[in-house]
C-alpha cells in the first residue's frame, strides 16, 4: 500500500466516525438552549432525582408569571427529598412572591427545622414578617441570619429598612 492510500483510507475513516459524534452534539445543543428545555429533559431521563425538577422549577420561578409550575416542580422534587432544606426556601420564596405568606412561613420554618443555621431561610422568613407588619419578628429572623453570616447584604439592607422607617438606630 502506498502512503496515498493509507491517507485517503484514514481521511475516510475519520469522517465517518466525525459524522455521527457531529449530529449529536447538534443535537444536545438544542436540549441545552435554555433552562427549560435542559431540565425538561433532565427530568425526563432522571426521573426518580430532586435536582432535575428543583432547577426546573427554578427556572419557571425566575419567570415571575410562572409561579404556579415553580411550585408544581418545587413539590415534585421535594417529594423526592423531603429534607432538602434548600427547596423548601425556595418554595417559600415562591409562595411568598405568589402572596401566599402563610405557607411560605411554613416553608421557611421547614428549612429551619431541617438546618437551623441557614441564613437565607431567615433573612426570607423575616422578609414576609416585613410585609405582615409584623417588624419585631422581622428584625429578629434579619439579625439571626448577620449573627449566621456577618456579610449577608440582603439581610443587611433589609433590617437597615426596618430601622429607617422605624426611626431606630
Amino acid at each position: 500500500m502506498d502512503i496515498k492510500r493509507i491517507s485517503l483510507s484514514f481521511i475516510a475513516l475519520a469522517i465517518l466516525i466525525a459524522i455521527p459524534f457531529s449530529f449529536t452534539a447538534y443535537k444536545r445543543n438544542t436540549i441545552w438552549r435554555d433552562d427549560f428545555t435542559m431540565w425538561t429533559d433532565t427530568a425526563y431521563k432522571s426521573a426518580a432525582k430532586a435536582r432535575a425538577y428543583y432547577n426546573l422549577g427554578a427556572a419557571y420561578h425566575d419567570e415571575k408569571e410562572a409561579l404556579e409550575q415553580a411550585i408544581i416542580y418545587y413539590n415534585k422534587a421535594l417529594s423526592i427529598e423531603p429534607n432538602y432544606a434548600g427547596i423548601h426556601n425556595d418554595l417559600g420564596d415562591a409562595l411568598r412572591d405568589k402572596g401566599m405568606l402563610e405557607s411560605a412561613i411554613a416553608e421557611y420554618h421547614t428549612a429551619l427545622r431541617l438546618k437551623p443555621d441557614y441564613p437565607k431561610a431567615h433573612n426570607n422568613l423575616g422578609v414576609v414578617y416585613y410585609r405582615q407588619g409584623n417588624f419585631d419578628e422581622a428584625i429578629r429572623e434579619f439579625r439571626m441570619a448577620l449573627r449566621l453570616n456577618p456579610e449577608y447584604a440582603d439581610a443587611r439592607n433589609n433590617l437597615e429598612d426596618i430601622y429607617k422607617m422605624e426611626g431606630l438606630k
